[in-house]
């Protein structure tokens, strides 16, 4: 039996005729504890889980059930509920569409957020530009020290990305396999078959 996931509690409260988007975070909490799908596969359950599916199509899980279905729950001597068997392929394929759209509004919500920021931040950017050379202005005096505070803001933001940009390459130096040279007779042994060629 499917889900009924539309209720009052979980639609997007309405104001003026706009969404309120405030409580949106509680709400889809809220729509994940209904769904009652339980925890998080960890990645080697995912993987054989996934390659268990993969060696196994629907044609043959689907003769399979109708072979249980005719057997009365039971094939070569192995039981499986025929009915229990099509209601979790039911739900898995509820599962793969609410996966899907939680997906698309995931992408769409994260894009809107970059959005946003980039551009407060180009506006932002614009105006310490600006500030740069209006401060050396009579008119820009009084904004002398709040320049100072924006290049020193700048400096730290440079020095920061540059520490997570070595922390990164230092991460993957370390987790990269170490490499090993041929013996030298072995290479020697090279250099002499190339130099016959």
């Amino acid at each position: 039996m499917k889900k009924n996931l539309s209720s009052n509690s979980t639609a997007v409260n309405m104001a003026d005729g706009h969404a309120s988007l405030d409580d949106v975070p509680a709400q889809l909490q809220a729509i994940e504890a209904s769904c009652n799908y339980g925890d998080p596969l960890v990645d080697d359950a995912r993987r054989k889980s996934q390659s268990v599916i993969d060696r196994v199509p629907s044609s043959i899980v689907d003769r399979v059930i109708a072979l249980a279905a005719r057997g009365g729950g039971s094939v070569a001597g192995i039981t499986l509920d025929p009915d229990a068997a099509k209601q979790a392929l039911a739900d898995a394929d509820q599962a793969e569409a609410i996966a899907t759209s939680a997906t698309m509004l995931a992408r769409r919500a994260q894009d809107q957020a970059i959005r946003l920021r980039a551009r407060v931040a180009t506006q932002a950017s614009a105006v310490r530009m600006s500030l740069r050379g209006y401060v050396k202005t009579e008119q820009g005096q009084p904004l002398v020290s709040e320049n100072e505070e924006l290049r020193s803001l700048a400096k730290r933001a440079v020095a920061a990305r540059k520490a997570r940009k070595t922390r990164v390459e230092k991460a993957v130096g370390s987790a990269a396999p170490p490499t090993t040279s041929a013996p030298p007779e072995l290479l020697s042994a090279h250099a002499t078959a190339t130099k016959a060629r």
